[in-house]
Order: structure tokens, then sequence, then C-alpha cells
């Protein structure tokens, strides 16, 4: 038509035709202009994106969702390199495999450093090739991500074949104005990472001065500091110090006692308002420093509510185990100093554990005496063995039926150069609490064995021995060995040996417990259970632990004028008969007490009533004179004879003896 036109009017065509050019490269510079602005608004959009957006892996895949429709594409993907690793990373978007792979191929092929390519199959090199074989793509825009003079990546948005010509030059320039954004968006990222970092190792670094390891609760230097923040007001602290903790680790090993100390914590935090600071000083030690209205009232009420909680048996290791504490509560007035108030605390928590463990003690001023004298004797148990300060005396036990001595309990005593006399309960828990209670226990075996050996009864029976054994020595690895060796040295016949334990020995289920006892009765060593009763687990330790007789404590026997008492150690006698074990009722004082014994068949007792611990040389004068002579109750045994029991009854066994 064109051809007609200019054939006939060819004028007329010209000038027809100016007016369409013209239209024409109106549109064309119309079209041009919207898709620079569209490309502007894409860039702008783009950085901002990147830059405002705090989550990276939410930029990229929005940028990347961009960039299909903007390009006409059919996926794109995003690589990048892991810092200090060889491994790569993808974001992608598309029909490939989308979302983010923390495990990613590394490309075949990347282009030049800080330049972007344009990529067709029909024209491209066996190298440029290989990168869309590795995206199954015929066309793709490619540009390598640089970071300070560094390649960090790659971000690719390719299509599959579905646009018959390749990307314009146009796209290659958008796309590397695209590629520099998004590796601004990285170095920024690795910045606001590296800051992060840094300021979570700071955060980190504050809390591990201030906190313990283990628990997570504050440590010592923490709860100084809010102590002295807080000296112009009144201040309550409770010093709290675990019993016997060091069997758990001796027996149960370190793991299980890491386990006791993070219940403790947890117990701990729990018997406190939520502003109450609870601190570990260290080792079994814990503190807790009241906020708010402080008064001793709220202070005691404190360490009771601590007490019971920590007294509940806990699950460790699969097995049950009971901890105790011992808790010293100290109240400031305003002024005090830090050091006094702490001080007081610490006295108040040995003034507790001296009385028994398992129980608080507000501080009162008499305490500080107290205080000097633990100190006193910590500091002479270091030396009381080899400056030959220790003694020890013996307390007979007798057949009640047959009415003679058949053992002696060793029982420890310390001639203090300046406190004088002491008895066991005055510093044998400072020994367990100060770690000489070892070389103590094993001097008092070796000296009772040396004693006993050759000594034998009225009879000629050789007496038994019974010696008290503390949880850290049966626990120890070298126990066996000492025990084995100071038989051997002494001649005594380990069948006479008895080594009296304690209910916490008896519940630990520790192998170096349990195969220690097991030599031990190998050798044919007897086992006793002492104070049986008392503790919360008497009944199981009896019946779990190879034992060979229990002794009954004092406080029941005292009480056996109560017929609640009385049935309670018939209770325990029947008990003891259904285990074939032995029985010993100790603290027997008078006469009553003996009659109710026989009469319940208790066969075995000892007490004031048949003779005081004695040394050496007492007991061998005992041995020889009358007052061995028990026959306290042997007509309600041996004869119906009326008087006979009278008579005997009236007797007293210690009649014609000379020991004071």
């Amino acid at each position: 038509l064109i051809a007609i036109v200019l054939s006939v009017a060819p004028a007329a065509a010209i000038v027809g035709f100016v007016p369409l050019a013209l239209l024409y490269l109106a549109f064309s510079q119309l079209v041009s202009e919207h898709t620079r602005r569209v490309n502007v608004e894409f860039l702008y959009e783009t950085a901002q994106n990147i830059h405002n957006t705090p989550d990276f892996e939410e930029a990229i895949t929005s940028l990347l969702d961009r960039s299909l429709t903007s390009f006409h594409a059919d996926f794109g993907s995003v690589l990048l390199k892991r810092p200090d690793s060889s491994q790569w990373m993808s974001f992608c978007v598309g029909q490939t495999s989308g979302g983010v792979s923390s495990i990613a191929t590394a490309p075949r092929w990347t282009p030049p450093r800080g330049s972007a390519r344009v990529l067709d199959r029909r024209k491209t090199t066996t190298s440029e090739r290989r990168l869309l074989d590795q995206f199954v793509a015929d066309h793709a825009l490619v540009s390598t991500l640089m970071v300070k003079g560094e390649e960090v990546g790659m971000v690719i948005v390719a299509d599959h074949g579905t646009n018959e010509a390749p990307f314009s030059e146009d796209d290659r320039r958008l796309f590397e104005l695209l590629a520099s954004q998004v590796a601004i968006g990285v170095e920024n990222t690795q910045l606001e990472r590296s800051l992060g970092v840094l300021t979570r190792l700071e955060e980190e670094l504050r809390h591990q001065a201030n906190h313990d390891a283990l628990t997570g609760l504050a440590n010592r230097p923490m709860l100084h500091s809010v102590l002295t923040q807080t000296a112009n007001i009144d201040q309550a602290i409770l010093l709290i110090d675990l019993d016997d903790f060091k069997v758990i680790n001796d027996s149960l090993g370190h793991a299980a006692g890491d386990d006791v100390l993070i219940e403790v914590a947890r117990r701990l935090r729990a018997a406190v308002r939520s502003d109450d600071l609870v601190a570990r000083l260290g080792g079994d030690e814990f503190a807790i420093a009241l906020s708010t209205s402080v008064t001793r009232e709220r202070a005691v009420e404190a360490a009771e509510r601590a007490c019971a909680l920590l007294a509940a048996p806990m699950t460790i290791c699969g097995r049950q185990v009971r901890i105790h504490a011992s808790i010293g509560v100290a109240v400031s007035t305003t002024g005090m100093p830090l050091e006094e108030l702490l001080r007081s605390a610490d006295v108040a928590m040995y003034q507790a554990k001296n009385s028994g463990k398992g129980r608080h003690k507000l501080f009162e001023s008499g305490m500080n005496d107290s205080a000097r004298e633990r100190l006193q004797i910590i500091t002479g148990l270091q030396h009381a063995v080899e400056r030959n300060e220790l003694v020890v005396e013996y307390q007979p036990i007798i057949n009640l039926r047959q009415q003679t001595n058949i053992a002696v309990e060793a029982l420890v005593r310390w001639n203090h150069p300046e406190l004088g006399r002491l008895g066991p309960d005055r510093f044998i828990p400072f020994a367990e609490e100060s770690g000489a209670i070892t070389p103590i226990g094993n001097w008092i075996l070796g000296q009772a064995c040396v004693d006993i050996a050759g000594l034998k009864n009225a009879e000629g029976a050789p007496l038994e021995l019974h010696v008290n054994v503390s949880p850290q020595q049966i626990s120890s690895s070298e126990f066996v060995e000492t025990v084995t060796s100071t038989l051997t040295n002494t001649h005594l016949d380990p069948r006479r040996l008895v080594l009296e334990i304690t209910e916490k020995t008896a519940l630990v289920d520790s192998s170096a417990v349990l195969n220690n006892v097991s030599a031990l009765r190998t050798l044919g060593i007897q086992l006793a259970l002492d104070d049986f009763g008392t503790g919360y687990s008497s009944l199981a330790a009896a019946h779990s632990f190879p034992l060979d007789l229990i002794k009954i404590d004092q406080l029941f026997v005292r009480a056996l004028t109560s017929e609640s008492e009385a049935s309670l150690v018939r209770a325990i006698l029947a008990m003891a008969d259904s285990l074939e074990l032995a029985a010993v009722a100790e603290g027997v004082e008078t006469n009553d007490q003996l009659e109710k014994l026989i009469q319940l068949g208790c066969p075995f007792g000892q007490g004031y009533l048949f003779a005081p611990a004695m040394s050496l040389e007492h007991l061998r004068a005992w041995q020889l004179s009358d007052a061995h002579d028990l026959i306290v109750a042997r007509g309600k045994l041996d004869s119906d004879d009326p008087s006979h029991r009278s008579n005997s009854a009236q007797r007293s066994p210690l009649a014609g003896t000379r020991i004071v």
C-alpha cells in the first residue's frame, strides 16, 4: 500500500509519514522515560529495603522477588561465602527450590570482579555454560559481590528459555547497580553482626564476671557489690553451707555433685522473693541477701523456708539423695560495716552446724566467743595427733541376758592444751569440716586395735571392738588397705572388729563405698548402723545396706517409760530380728530402762548404768573387779522366784566398783 501511494503521489506520502514518525519517536521516548523511572524507583526501593529491613534474609528475598518482575526472569539467587569457610549459603526465589539453604554448592563460574555479565547459551564459552547448566538456565544476568575488594558472593537472575531474546545492555547496567546495592547490604550486615557479636560478647563477659557459671546465680563479687550499694539501709544476709556435701562428691562423683548444686540453687530461688539476691560463694556455700522489708522475723522465715526446701529428697543420677544445710542469719542496723555483717552470719552458720546441722541460727553477740573457740579447735586439730593430745577411751557393751561384757566401743577424747579435755561432740564436727577426720580416724582405729587385741572378758572370751568410721574414711580408696595393714600389724582377728557407720554413709549408693564395704566384709569385719532411728531413712538403710547390727539411739531408750516409745523400740527390735540383725541399746542409765529392754528382748546394751567410757588401764581394772559381774535382771530371765527377782532388780550393776 505504501509503495502504491509513493508511486502515485510521492509528495503527499512523505507529508503523511512525517507525523507518524514523530508520533512513534514520541511514544518511544515516553516508554524509555517510563522504563528509566521504573528502574530508578526499583533501585531506590531496593536500596531502602536492604538498608532498613532488620532481617537481612528477608531483605534479600524481597529484592529477588522484585528482580524477577523487573527483569522478566524465572528465578533468582544470591550466593554468599561463609566467613572462614569453604562453604556457601544461598537465598533463592522462583522456580528453583526457594528459601535459604545453609549449605549450597559453590558456583561453577563467576564473572570478572566488579562487573555484571549477560549470558546467552547460544553465545557462551564453555566456562559460562557450566554456570548455566548448574542453574538449568538459557539466559542469565550474573554479577559478583565485592566487599572491600574481596569477592564475597554472586547474584544471578535467569530464565529457562521462556524469553526469546536475552537480557539487554540496559538490563545489564541496571543489574550491575543492583549487585552493588546487595554488596553494600552484605557489608553492612557483616558490620552489624560483628558489632552484635561484640555486644553479646561484652554482655556475656559482664554476666560471667558477676555470676556463677554452674548455677547461674550471682557470685561473691556481685553479692559484695549489691550489699555495698545498700549499706545505708538495714540489711539481712543468710549464709548457707551444705552439710556433708563432700560425701556426695566422694561417693557419687563430681558430676552428681554439680547436679546437686544446681538443684540447691533452684530451691533457694524458690525460698525467697524474686527481688532478693541468691548467690553462690563457691564450693557448697551459698548466700541470700534480702532486698526489702528487712526484719529479723522475715530473715528467720526465709531461713526456715530454705531449710525445709533443701531437706526434701532430690533425685540425682537416678538415686534419691537428701541434702541438709546449716544457715547463719545476720541482720544489720544502718551503717554496720559489710565485713561485720558477713562475719556475724558466718559465726551464726557455724553455730547452726555445731548444733546438729540441718538448721538455722540467728546471730547473737555471745556467738563471737564460740567463733573464736571454733578457730582455736580447727587450728589445733592439725597437730593433735603428732602432739599426742588425743586419747582413746572404751565403753563396755553388755550382753543383757548373760550379764557379761562382750565388746567395747572406742571413743576419742582430746586433751586440748588451752580448752582442757574435750569430748568428741566438741571437735569431731570440726574435724569433718576441715578434712582432719581421716588422719584422726585412722589413728583411733590403729590405737584401739593395739589396746584391745589381747584383751578378754572375765569368762576369757576375746572382746569385740567397735570403732566409729566417718563417711570420708569409708569412701576413701585407701581405707581397705589401711584397715588391712592395721589388723595385720596389731594381730587383731578381723571378726572381732565392728565398724560403726552413720545413716548418711549407709544410704550412699556409690561404687567406692560399696566396693570398700564388700572388701571389708570379705575380711570378716562386721558393720553396725549407729544412732538408728534418728534419721529420715534409718529403715531404708537397714534394708539396703549389708549390716550386721543396729544401735538404737539413746533418745528412744530414755523415753522407754512411755508406752508409745516402748512400742517403737519393740518395732525396731522386731525389724532387726526379721533382718537377722543384732541390736544394741545405747545410753542405758537406769534399772527401769534395763528391765524394760530385757522385757522387750533387746540382746545388748551400753551406757552409764554399766560403765562409763574409761581408759585402757581402768578398763582392765574394771574387768578384774566385781563391777563386771552384772546380774541386775538375771532373776527375770532365769528364775521365777519372786524374792530372787526382787533382790536382783535392786542391785546396782556398778555395786563395788571403784571407777569414777
